[in-house]
């Protein structure tokens, strides 16, 4: 039944949910698109799903694995010149490696249908799956496993739009980095639970940017009333 409705958006594949809290997001962002995913949870499911994958013509992708076109705004595609565009996503790519010190990070600019999301943590199914196993059998030892993941950054949505326009100004050059810093956190914060150390580092960059945003605001005010 769920490859009947849903042939025309995806056909041959299955989105499901293993973690309604942590994948919430994506969830939301799914029923705003008039999409649908399944909810499998259990040792069992993991299990069928593999048995499935190799006898039927089907593919199992975890909500969270990977933008499908139907998340996409396709609309945008052609208002700008290609060039230009892809211009703009390599700039971003590469402020955001640069402010999280990761040059293997992989980065990628997509406009969505949603503008309310910034960006977004995509896992390779393969890397979601052993996450799973790892959280099903505790301390399982994934040293040697290349974890997979893939920061998609919305250009709809106006915080990113603003940070290209910010990121080539010096006096601005530190409120970037931590707004950048902030956004990987958040996109973080759907795929998993921050570590003590990312928690404290995240709360003690969110109170330095509530700090400097009412600065800000004061600073504009007193010109306001300067003129």
């Amino acid at each position: 039944d769920y490859l009947n409705r849903n042939s025309e958006k995806h056909k041959d594949k299955v989105f499901y949910v293993s973690d309604e809290k942590q994948q919430a997001q994506y969830i939301r962002m799914f029923k705003e698109n008039d999409l649908e995913a399944l909810y499998l949870d259990t040792m069992i499911d993991t299990n069928f799903i593999a048995f499935l994958e190799m006898k039927e013509s089907i593919k199992f992708i975890g909500i969270d694995a990977d933008i499908t076109d139907a998340l996409k705004d396709k609309s945008e595609d052609g208002k700008e010149d290609r060039k230009e565009d892809k211009s703009h996503s390599e700039d971003l790519e590469k402020l955001f490696r640069e402010a999280l010190d990761n040059k293997d990070l992989k980065v990628r600019v997509e406009a969505l249908k949603t503008e309310d999301i910034p960006a977004v943590i995509v896992l390779s199914e393969q890397t979601r799956r052993m996450q799973e196993m790892q959280k099903r059998f505790g301390d399982l030892n994934m040293g040697n496993f290349p974890m997979e993941q893939t920061l998609v950054l919305n250009r709809k949505n106006d915080l990113i739009a603003r940070l290209e326009k910010m990121k080539d100004r010096a006096d601005r050059k530190d409120d970037v980095a931590m707004i950048c810093k902030h956004v990987y956190d958040l996109a973080m914060m759907n795929q998993r639970p921050l570590e003590p150390d990312e928690m404290a580092e995240f709360v003690k960059r969110s109170n330095e940017l509530l700090t400097r945003l009412a600065e800000f605001g004061g600073e504009m005010k007193r010109k306001q009333q300067s003129r």
